[in-house]
């Protein structure tokens, strides 16, 4: 985002002091990247836009998995360009731009894949209560539900996006994590007391 800002003001520089050429060059890159880089914040616009309420969980949980696997798509895009340009100078900040894409591909692979399946969220103090080896400070666990296996669990530590639905965007490192059994089995029984009814 701030290599696309960068050089953007470059262009206005240039614009200025009449480099067509320069213009033509950053013009290119900018619209290479401006849509990719528009894809990589949908999370953050989506947590808006769904703070409304005028959405339901299940549309919102469906824009949230997509816009995780858009972001991943989008950042490997970004490898791609920087890598690109790298090859064709300014190594340092074009590899460096190229690397943290890379970053933000992983961040957003680990919480697309961790979506991917059943899994919901509900209050910690709920959870804790049908698995107390779930230790989660916060108000919120997001949980990835395996029938006969351990299920896995995450709490998130400062920042969580798409919270309104099922599939919440939890960027990696900031969350604690860990699989239980007793989560498993307590999922079991609630969801064979909901069958009997």
């Amino acid at each position: 985002m701030l290599a696309l800002v960068k050089i953007m003001w470059q262009s206005m520089i240039a614009a200025a002091s009449g480099e067509r050429q320069l213009i033509k060059n950053n013009a290119k890159l900018v619209f290479t990247c401006f849509p990719a880089i528009c894809l990589i914040i949908s999370p953050f616009i989506l947590s808006f836009i769904s703070g409304e309420g005028i959405y339901t969980v299940k549309t919102l949980s469906q824009l949230s998995v997509a816009s995780q696997w858009l972001g991943f798509i989008s950042s490997l895009v970004m490898v791609m360009v920087f890598s690109f340009y790298s090859e064709r100078g300014k190594k340092f900040w074009n590899t460096g731009c190229a690397v943290l894409s890379l970053i933000l591909a992983f961040i957003f692979f680990d919480s697309a894949m961790f979506n991917t399946g059943e899994n919901g969220s509900a209050n910690s103090i709920f959870i804790q209560s049908i698995s107390p080896d779930v230790k989660c400070e916060r108000g919120m666990v997001v949980f990835k539900y395996k029938k006969g296996d351990e299920s896995e669990w995450r709490c998130p530590t400062s920042i969580a996006m798409m919270q309104e639905s099922g599939k919440m965007f939890i960027p990696w490192p900031d969350y604690e994590d860990g699989k239980s059994k007793d989560l498993t089995k307590g999922i079991d029984k609630l969801q064979d007391e909901f069958k009997d009814k």
